[in-house]
Parts: structure tokens; sequence; C-alpha cells
């Protein structure tokens, strides 16, 4: 085999890993999803909008000027941090309400 081919050939090896690396990136399944009136769904209330998250799975979010996250049908922990930069984790059962001030910046679902 030449230089010229086995250079090549490890182009395409080398090719082929980065792919195979990138593709098997993380194996979260939470998904942001439209809230369409669903009260089930992991819900993050701000100032200017409401987001929504379904299925099990972590995802780093930047949901700021938050004012109540609700759990709907989920078990879920989330971070967040207020306007002093003290970081908490709140654990939240299904169906329950809380109030952070602040800006989440994590969410793991953890189930029902």
């Amino acid at each position: 085999m030449t230089a010229r081919r086995r250079t090549a050939a490890a182009l395409v090896a080398a090719a082929t890993l980065s792919l195979g690396i990138i593709s098997t990136g993380s194996a979260s399944a939470i998904n942001s999803v439209s809230c369409n009136g669903r009260s089930d769904f992991f819900e993050v209330h701000t100032d200017s909008y409401l987001y929504c998250y379904a299925s099990n799975g972590s995802v780093s979010v930047w949901d700021s000027a938050t004012w109540a996250v609700t759990s709907g049908n989920n078990h879920a922990v989330y971070n967040w941090f207020d306007s002093n930069g003290t970081n908490y984790q709140y654990v939240q059962p299904a169906w329950t309400d809380q109030y952070p001030s602040g800006t989440v910046t994590w969410i793991d679902i953890t189930g029902r």
C-alpha cells in the first residue's frame, strides 16, 4: 500500500470514528415540547414564556426570569440560581409547584 493510500485509509477511519463518537453523544431523551394546554408536562414559567419538557432524561437549559416550576406528572430534579448567583437544586415530586426566582439551568426528569 502506498503512502498516499495509507493516508487516505487513515483519514476515512478517523472520520468514521469521529462520526460514531458524535452520533452516540448524550443518552438524554428529554424533549422541549409545545405545552398545548396540557398540565402533565414539566413546566418552567418565566416572565416572557412558558417552557414545557417531556420524557425522562436530562437537559441543560437557560430559562431566565423564572417565577414558577410545575412538575406535572413527573418526578424531577432541577438546578437554578438567583440574582446573587447562589445555586440551588430542588427535588420535585409529581403534581407539585415551586416558586424559584432566578434562572433554571438544568432539568432531570426521573420518571413518574
